[in-house]
């Protein structure tokens, strides 16, 4: 049986005298491509049971329907007596249903029970199966048959979770989240009653979501992809622990409770939730998958970032990364506050990622491929230290993101006075929605009010005067305010687009400091390699402009103190500010938010095999900047960590201030020879001529 549309576009085909595209019917209906391709192969099935010509469909080719006139006749006479309420389900969505079957099940499949479900013969469950056994390969995943019982997958845990995520939220044929919202869409009462006893619910999926979106209160707002892919990820726990199946990939997480303390608790509150709703048991395990799910998140406007273990890899992973771009290109690279704290927060996750080697996918690699290859491969070179360090291989949807950051700074390098009040939308990620503001504010005069995701949209409009929203997705909601789609990649028919909303600033040439000295030093003197000078006035103009906070030039012999004794790490943080609030550099309540976050958090303080710096977020019990430097002469205990000796106190009166002088610590601790000269001294004097030698 066919539905109202699937009619209308047999009708089309039937008596147009001009050639239909998919596009043409895609225009006509609203939806997408693949919509109407699922469409066709439910007319082909519906035509193929009432022997007729099936409709030609070839990619990038009109579609056509080669008939005789008594084919036609049957055609006419079969649709004038049709039921249109009941929906057909084509191949692909008949495989994927057959999929997400046999993965949410233990017990054995038989095909009397896949007939009655999908209402088809035998040799079509027959058929579906084989598709269904070819795509579970790509996940190391068989499907096995056994006598008088029935079908049952047969896999690991890890791939059926992978194959059930991919079948839920891909972009493949066979996804079943679209399969069920055009069947509910549809009020197709026939096929629902077959399938409602699916976990897969609007109910449930609500319920999933408002969990996520509790979740961002804390954590701040997640990309519209990492928003879907946690939703799935609960789903999945749910829907595997009803069957008692545990995640048991445990070798990687067994730090998480203690080093990840936030999420870690985070995770745990919504597990709580879960096994009340859903009346199942979760277990632990799947408790630390969900905190490296939530770890792996590309997440913005994260006010917590400086309570994060791996914040201070972080910020020496993009100070490095910066030095070496600088080292490469021609022109001053260097990122604003803004762009700047959305990479560290990257480059947290990255970090994650890389200790736990937890993989991620990049929607948008085949267009950061196309469209901007040399950024691609600019960052790629800069990155090798990466990977030596964590002794890896960066894949490319990692290396594409980071490409993202280095384009927008460029981008930004070129903006100009702002005007009209928008709110950038993107759901692909953050490190596209900073690129995407960076090329508005080339061309147009604007204000970006924020860059965010499309669940969290409403936010914006109640708190701040958005007067458009530009969007890379079609918005299926109405707003008050104007919405205008653009690709990612903003491509001249956008800036097309934008131009008749929008003042448009006609693009001007960078004409920076650099460009004007090598005028003045040309009109003087004979250049001989003028790449060269280029990139010798850039060095040296850059470390001028970028001198900034050094340790060296802060830090007072009073605050090292070496071979101390300490009862706990409570005492020993206490210990290591003393010299601050000797110089009233900070109050004590400074100190016991240090502790306090410690607590809360778990050892993020912990930097380094035996190294921490203790510090809070920058504020009001800090009066100026300060840095002290203690050992102790046995070990604390702080978490799971048994050996730390070195406590590197840090005080910041903003984050600025905060990140850079961060870099300078971590540069100085990845000293491995200073670091034992350092445990090994009990000449306070001795350690502090030898951080200014060092010149951090």
């Amino acid at each position: 049986m066919l539905n109202s549309r699937c009619i209308e576009t047999l009708e089309l085909l039937l008596n147009s005298e001009e050639l239909i595209t998919v596009d043409d019917l895609s225009n006509r209906f609203s939806i997408s491509n693949r919509m109407i391709r699922y469409d066709i192969d439910g007319i082909n099935d519906f035509l193929k049971e009432n022997n007729i010509s099936p409709v030609i469909k070839r990619p990038n080719f009109p579609l056509k329907l080669i008939i005789s006139k008594e084919e036609k006749d049957k055609i006419l006479y079969l649709i004038n007596n049709l039921n249109t309420q009941i929906y057909i389900l084509s191949t692909d969505e008949r495989v994927g249903m057959i999929l997400y079957e046999l993965l949410s099940s233990e017990k054995e499949c038989t095909y009397s029970i896949l007939q009655e479900k999908l209402s088809v013969s035998k040799s079509t469950i027959v058929s579906d199966l084989k598709r269904a056994r070819d795509w579970l390969k790509n996940y190391t995943i068989a499907i096995n048959k056994y006598s008088n019982k029935g079908i049952l997958i047969v896999g690991e845990e890890k791939d059926i979770r992978h194959a059930l995520t991919n079948l839920l939220i891909s972009n493949s044929d066979y996804n079943i989240i679209e399969i069920l919202e055009k069947i509910y869409c549809r009020e197709n009462t026939s096929i629902l009653n077959k399938i409602q006893s699916t976990d897969l619910s609007t109910d449930n999926i609500d319920y999933i979501k408002r969990i996520i979106e509790a979740l961002e209160e804390e954590f701040g707002s997640f990309s519209d992809d990492d928003f879907m892919s946690l939703v799935i990820n609960l789903f999945i726990i749910i829907n595997r622990s009803k069957i008692k199946k545990t995640n048991t990939n445990s070798g990687f997480y067994n730090v998480i409770e203690n080093d990840y303390r936030k999420e870690f608790l985070a995770a745990y509150k919504i597990v709580q939730q879960l096994e009340e709703k859903f009346r199942i048991d979760i277990d632990k395990e799947d408790i630390n998958y969900l905190v490296t799910r939530i770890l792996s998140c590309s997440n913005n406007n994260n006010s917590d970032i400086f309570n994060s273990i791996d914040y201070y890899e972080a910020c020496l992973m993009a100070d490095s990364i910066i030095i070496n771009i600088n080292k490469e290109y021609k022109e001053s690279f260097s990122m604003d506050m803004k762009t700047f704290e959305s990479f560290l927060n990257h480059l947290k996750g990255l970090i994650f990622r890389l200790k736990f080697k937890v993989k991620t996918k990049n929607p948008i690699m085949d267009l950061i491929l196309t469209n901007y290859k040399d950024e691609f491969n600019l960052g790629k070179r800069c990155c090798e230290f990466i990977e030596k360090k964590y002794n890896c291989e960066l894949s490319e949807d990692e290396l594409g993101y980071i490409a993202m950051y280095i384009c927008a700074t460029l981008e930004r390098c070129k903006k100009t006075s702002k005007v009209r009040n928008i709110l950038i939308v993107c759901s692909t990620g953050f490190a596209t929605g900073r690129l995407l503001e960076a090329r508005i504010n080339k061309n147009f005069d604007v204000n970006v009010i924020g860059v965010t995701a499309i669940h969290t949209i409403d936010k914006y409009l109640e708190n701040e005067n958005i007067e458009l929203i530009i969007s890379t997705i079609k918005i299926d909601e109405n707003y008050r305010v104007p919405t205008v789609v653009i690709s990612p990649t903003f491509s001249r028919d956008d800036i097309n687009i934008l131009t008749e909303i929008l003042d448009y600033k006609p693009k001007q040439e960078n004409t920076g400091i650099t460009k004007d000295i090598l005028n003045i030093i040309s009109d003087n003197c004979i250049i001989t390699d003028k790449d060269k000078l280029i990139k010798d006035l850039n060095d040296f103009l850059n470390v001028e402009t970028k001198k900034g906070i050094k340790l060296s030039e802060y830090l007072q012999v009073s605050d090292i103190q070496l071979n101390l004794v300490a009862s706990d790490w409570r005492d020993a943080i206490r210990l290591s500010a003393k010299p601050l609030l000797k110089r009233a550099v900070i109050s004590n309540d400074y100190v016991d938010a240090i502790i306090e976050n410690v607590n809360r958090l778990g050892a993020y303080i912990v930097v380094d095999e035996g190294i921490a710096i203790p510090h809070a977020k920058p504020g009001k019990d800090v009066t100026a900047f300060g840095i002290t430097i203690t050992t102790f002469k046995e070990p604390i205990q702080l978490g799971d960590h048994k050996n730390v000796r070195l406590f590197i106190t840090l005080a910041t009166i903003d984050k600025e201030s905060h990140i850079e002088i961060i870099t300078q610590i971590m540069k100085l601790i990845e000293d491995e020879v200073f670091v034992q000269y350092l445990l090994n001294s009990d000449d306070e004097e001795a350690v502090y001529r030898k951080i200014q030698e060092l010149k951090i």
